[in-house]
């Protein structure tokens, strides 16, 4: 029986870099391909593919999928210098991640496929699942690429939480904090759910107090299911 690091590595192989590389404007080759410059954790390698089996990623050209819920398109390979000859490209690890945090929420918390995505539409958010067709998102999910990113994704959320008035930090990572903040502000999802590598996972339930302070209470990964 084929397993599963065996089998991703030929899905990877046989069609999700040659599809990468049907870009024409990253000039990638499949020969440029850096297996060894990041590896997919193997907890995440089995969610991608469940995903994969699932037809959560759904191919636009260009190397890029959207899920049906989906508001951008993403690709899973991430690239260097174009003065490179053949020009390197390697594992993108957030959007698989994204896609496997997608196959979980349906697997293990019963969510139908059509209501999960990738990506609200303002961005702020990785994944989002949805009560219905038509609603707010009732979890918003964000996707970070190491248990430490994830953790400190946490902590400045909750400055930012804490208070209301408070502004952006300087640098990428407190910019992006707000912006999660700021996501749940505009459409109260009562669900934020934190991601990182290999099944790591922090849910917590959100309470929106009439001051304006946003309280994030951890919670148990039962408070996923649909």
């Amino acid at each position: 029986m084929t397993g599963p690091i065996h089998r991703f590595r030929k899905l990877v192989h046989d069609e999700l870099v040659p599809y990468y590389c049907t870009n024409p404007r990253l000039k990638c080759e499949p020969c440029g391909f850096d297996e060894g410059r990041k590896t997919v954790d193997p907890v995440d390698v089995e969610y991608f593919l469940r995903a994969w089996d699932l037809g959560l990623l759904i191919p636009v050209g260009e190397g890029r999928y959207v899920s049906t819920r989906g508001s951008v398109s993403e690709p899973l390979f991430w690239e260097g210098p174009k003065a490179e000859s053949p020009r390197r490209f390697w594992f993108w690890l957030e959007p698989i991640i994204t896609f496997g945090g997608m196959a979980r929420l349906h697997h293990d918390f019963d969510w139908p496929p059509e209501l999960i995505g990738n990506q609200s539409p303002d961005w702020a958010f990785d994944i989002v699942a949805y009560p219905n067709p038509s609603g707010a998102e009732r979890i918003a999910g964000e996707v970070k690429k190491t248990k430490g990113e994830v953790d400190q994704l946490i902590e400045l959320m909750a400055r930012f939480c804490a208070n209301p008035k408070d502004i952006a930090l300087s640098g990428d990572k407190g910019r992006n904090a707000f912006k999660k903040v700021e996501g749940l502000r505009a459409r109260k999802a009562p669900i934020f759910w934190a991601l990182g590598p290999s099944g790591y996972s922090r849910p917590f339930s959100v309470n929106y107090l009439p001051s304006g302070v946003i309280e994030l209470e951890e919670a148990d990964q039962s408070i996923l299911k649909n």
